[in-house]
Order: C-alpha cells, then sequence, then structure tokens
C-alpha cells in the first residue's frame, strides 16, 4: 500500500478536489482506498459520507486513544464506481483534529501520521492510502509529509498559488531537516485554462523549475472545469458525476501516469 499526501499550504488550488477524484480513480478500477481526511473543515468526509463522524474519532486514533478499524467508515460500496470497482473507505475528521494539533505542537511529534499509516498497512486492506491535508503549514501537515510515500501539490497557476509552492518546499524541508529523508513530491496543475496567456506563462516557469513527469516533478495538467464544484454540491466525485467529461478523463490521465511510470503499483 502507497500512501499519498495531497498538501498545498494555500487554499482553493483544488487540494480536496483532486484527493477524491484521484481516489475515486483508483477505485474505479479495481483498487480498494483509504481516504485520511486530516482537514477539520472535513470537506472529503462531507463528500463521501455526508454526515458527521460519531464513536471514535480521527483525533483519538492519532493520539493513541482509539484504534482505527473502529472510526473507519464507509464511502463508496465495492461496485459503486461501476462493475469490478472497489471500495472507498474514510478516516473522517472530527473537531477534535484542532486539539490534537495544538498538542502536537507541544510534543513535536512527527510521527502520529506514520504510525497509523503503517498500522493500516499491516491490515493489507487497502491498495492505496490518500491524505486530504489542511491547508495550511502546521503539525499535522509536518505529521502527513513525515508518514507518506509520496506528495501531491495541486497548484492553480497564478503568482499566489506559485507562493504556496515555496511555502511547501519550505515545510518538507524542515521535515528533511529532522528525519534525513522525505518522499518526493509531484506538483499537479489544476484548473488549466489554455485560453489565457498567463496560463502558459505559469506552467511553463512550473515545467522549467521542477520538470515534466517522469523524469521531472510536474504531472500532467487538470483543465478547469465547472464540474469540480457542480459534483461537491451533490457529494460526488467529478468520476461519479460526469464520467465522461473533462475533469475525470484529467484525473484518470495523472493516475495512468503514475502507474505507467512506476511511482504506484494498481491494477
Amino acid at each position: 500500500m502507497k500512501t499519498i499526501a495531497f498538501t498545498n499550504q494555500k487554499g482553493g488550488v483544488g487540494k480536496t478536489t483532486s484527493a477524491v477524484t484521484l481516489a475515486a480513480a483508483a477505485a474505479e478500477r479495481g483498487t480498494d482506498v483509504l481516504v485520511v481526511d486530516l482537514d477539520a473543515q472535513g470537506s472529503s468526509t462531507e463528500l463521501f459520507l455526508g454526515r458527521d463522524p460519531e464513536g471514535v474519532g480521527l483525533s483519538d486514533v492519532l493520539a493513541g486513544d482509539g484504534r482505527w478499524a473502529d472510526a473507519v467508515a464507509t464511502g463508496r460500496e465495492p461496485g459503486a464506481l461501476g462493475e469490478g470497482s472497489g471500495r472507498i473507505d474514510v478516516l473522517p475528521a472530527t473537531e477534535g483534529l484542532t486539539l490534537f494539533e495544538e498538542s502536537l505542537a507541544e510534543t513535536g511529534d512527527l510521527w502520529a501520521v506514520g504510525t497509523l499509516v503503517a498500522g493500516v498497512r499491516k491490515s493489507d486492506r487497502y491498495g492505496l492510502c490518500i491524505v486530504d491535508c489542511p491547508p495550511a503549514i502546521g503539525r499535522l501537515s509536518l505529521n502527513a509529509v513525515a508518514g507518506a510515500d509520496l506528495i501531491i501539490a495541486p497548484v492553480t497557476l497564478s503568482s499566489l498559488s506559485m507562493r504556496g509552492v515555496v511555502r511547501l518546499r519550505q515545510m518538507v524541508d524542515a521535515v528533511e531537516s529532522a528525519l534525513g529523508e522525505v518522499p518526493r513530491v509531484l506538483y499537479l496543475p489544476c484548473a488549466v485554462d489554455a485560453r489565457y496567456s498567463e496560463t502558459a506563462e505559469f506552467l511553463g516557469v512550473l515545467h522549467q523549475a521542477f520538470g515534466q513527469y517522469p523524469e521531472g516533478d510536474v504531472l500532467p495538467s487538470v483543465r478547469t472545469s465547472s464540474a469540480a464544484s457542480r459534483s461537491y454540491a451533490r457529494a460526488l466525485t467529478a468520476i461519479e458525476y460526469r464520467p465522461d467529461g473533462r475533469l475525470a478523463d484529467d484525473y484518470r490521465a495523472v493516475l495512468d501516469a503514475l502507474v505507467t511510470h512506476g511511482t504506484l503499483a494498481l491494477p
């Protein structure tokens, strides 16, 4: 099981959309997926579950006061995304995440998420774990970076979003200083609109700085689409809302690139 942390230090760049849609794309091709919602806003939780979690919460699990298997909830049953599709389970966000992050700031712990992921991996229940991180530099995001096998940073092609890339690099460097190693960081251009010259300029800057995947670190682009907001309003991923739409196709292409070049081993 590989663990991908979706993170960027600026909100509104497609972080949660990318996390849930890539999870759906992986499930569509037969993989059982676990989504860990570290964002206290709970957007991934709301989309997949449509309700507030009850009982053991994610913050309890991370603090060692509960079992992850008791906190997990089914977001999509096997077959829900088509014949042969896998299940999507969710470790839902809870209000306690904010207080737990404050406790991490006091203890300096970087392994809470890594310990959780290690326990999930031992169960051999899932082929992929996706972590939806908070849109800010904090201890939960640092923990996700430390516990992941791969980091995907969704970015929009604007000066503000590019500054978020710089802050993300600083966060990764902080983890590397503490641990000596970090997972690979890949950048995912989102809401790309070819009608604007500024888009091509910023995409060129991104490619020049990081190179195109697989030799470089910039993944295939995801085009702008109203399906992103429309699907969320219906508590659906883009894969479910419009399976033949360009947003669904673009995220499938991102997943295909990761699998084809050996970053992920999925069906």
